[in-house]
């Protein structure tokens, strides 16, 4: 089994066992350089919360919105226990939020879980047949960058879409609405799966059903 790869982003030091893969940034943008510049995929995150530049709750967002990363697991650890930011992350679906200081042992228990899912994730995996990001990437002859500026242009014209259906809807005009659905909407659809978008493309066609 291939060992467990991390990436720590963190302005302090964190001391992971060597067993693991491990790359580390000291901010968010340092931390999203190395996963698509450097094309080091990893398998769990481990983000502080407050960093220069780009902090950890920032680079989560981004890192769920990566479909290479969909399986990508994040562990929070910081010295803020409030809990306004400890409910914010909660949205981003971590393994946990571990306070600082911590146990060394406390630790190697989310590791443990950590190396746990990641398991559960390659079976799941292995038992799908749909096209992977990987796989699509190299169909389409992109690179990590190229690929993921033609991702978050397609999210940002669909969060669009959504906008102006909201308007239109607002306005009773279900006439436009109706013809935006069944052909920029559908358009989108078909780019979400040709990017490995799956999830986007399932929620896209539930709009097209819910207004028709």
């Amino acid at each position: 089994m291939e060992n467990m790869r991390i990436l720590i982003v963190d302005d302090s030091v964190i001391n992971v066992n060597k067993e693991f893969k491990i790359e580390e940034a000291g901010n968010g943008r340092e931390g999203w350089e190395k996963m698509i510049k450097g094309n080091f995929l990893p398998d769990l995150c481990l983000l502080d919360i407050h960093m220069p530049e780009e902090n950890g709750i920032e680079l989560a967002k981004k890192i769920r919105k990566f479909p290479a990363l969909s399986n990508c697991l994040i562990l929070f650890i910081s010295f803020d226990a409030h809990r306004d930011i400890v409910m914010q992350v909660k949205e981003l679906g971590p393994i946990g939020y571990l306070i600082k200081p911590y146990t060394t042992e406390k630790l190697k228990e989310y590791l443990d879980r950590a190396q746990g899912l990641k398991i559960k994730n390659e079976k799941i995996q292995s038992a799908m047949i749909v096209y992977g990001p990987d796989e699509i990437r190299s169909e389409l002859n992109l690179d990590n960058v190229a690929y993921v500026k033609l991702v978050e242009a397609l999210l940002e014209q669909l969060e669009a879409l959504r906008d102006k259906i909201q308007i239109l809807w607002n306005e009773k005009n279900f006439i436009k609405i109706e013809e935006l659905m069944q052909s920029e909407m559908k358009t989108r659809i078909s780019e979400c799966v040709t990017l490995g978008l799956y999830e986007y493309a399932q929620l896209a066609k539930q709009t097209i059903q819910d207004q028709a």
